[in-house]
């Protein structure tokens, strides 16, 4: 009768089990699927077996197949699909998730079974037992391909974008330059003949002056008056040539006294045409 009870006891131990098992499958199997539908794939690092069991969806990401594998893959084999520039820190990422449990997140390459590179962002979680042990590892997968070489396209474009600024700062700098350099020759070239001008109408006003009628020696002030405006145009053709290397300041312009004085000169102009 006592080894009845004890059997019929242990029966019930074992449905209990099977019920638990049960119900964490079906999470597990509800997870994959909602991890599926997000283009996910999930992983399960055990830490007694050394094992690492990956759903369909990681499968189909790293190119293994179906019956390869049965559902599980070797830590090795997955650090070995990494390309050998992104081990160290894929490996060091592991290392640093055991160690100190926090969730983690990394990117790295991997050239897959197919001999297609991928890239690749994983993140996972420690779950530990009442005692604090580490149990298991899990976490989720994407492929982040799209996503990384759009990036690199931007960045190159980026880069394209820059050293194009570059080059047109320094055409603009070698331009302004030039463009300086010829303002000081024509002004150069340009004062020496004005000075004379200047000079011969000041000797003409104070030595000839006075055998000369009102109308020539208006002639002689006009000349020279013209003179001093072409030396201002030279200075004002200087200043344009510094005018990119110059600080832009607000300055108030009276419109009407300016086209007053266009109009004046125009006017001269053609008197003495």
């Amino acid at each position: 009768m006592l080894f009845r009870s004890y059997l019929w006891l242990s029966l019930v131990d074992l449905s209990k089990y099977q019920a638990v098992q049960s119900q964490l499958q079906d999470a597990l199997d509800r997870m994959e699927l909602a991890e599926q539908a997000a283009g996910s794939g999930v992983w399960v690092w055990h830490a007694q077996s050394d094992s690492t069991q990956w759903d369909s969806r990681m499968r189909e990401m790293f190119a293994v197949g179906q019956d390869e594998t049965a559902g599980n893959i070797r830590f090795a084999d997955w650090v070995a699909m990494v390309v050998p520039e992104d081990r160290d820190g894929f490996e060091q990422q592991w290392v640093d998730l055991v160690e100190h449990g926090e969730q983690s997140e990394w990117v790295y390459r991997v050239i897959r079974r197919d001999g297609e590179p991928r890239w690749m962002r994983t993140s996972g979680l420690v779950e530990r037992d009442p005692s604090g042990r580490m149990v298991r590892l899990f976490g989720v997968n994407h492929d982040v391909t799209g996503m990384m070489n759009a990036q690199r396209r931007m960045e190159t474009r980026n880069t394209s974008l820059e050293r194009q600024v570059l080059r047109r700062d320094a055409d603009s700098d070698r331009i302004s330059a030039e463009l300086e350099a010829f303002s000081y020759a024509v002004s150069h070239d340009l004062r020496a003949p004005l000075r004379a001008i200047d000079g011969y109408s000041d000797i003409l006003i104070k030595s000839y002056g006075a055998r000369l009628d009102e109308q020539g020696r208006n002639f002689l002030q006009k000349s020279k008056a013209a003179s001093q405006r072409l030396g201002i145009l030279i200075d004002d053709l200087l200043s344009l040539a510094r005018i990119s290397r110059a600080d832009i300041r607000a300055q108030d312009v009276d419109m009407s006294l300016l086209g007053g004085q266009i109009i004046e000169d125009l006017k001269i102009g053609r008197a003495h045409v």
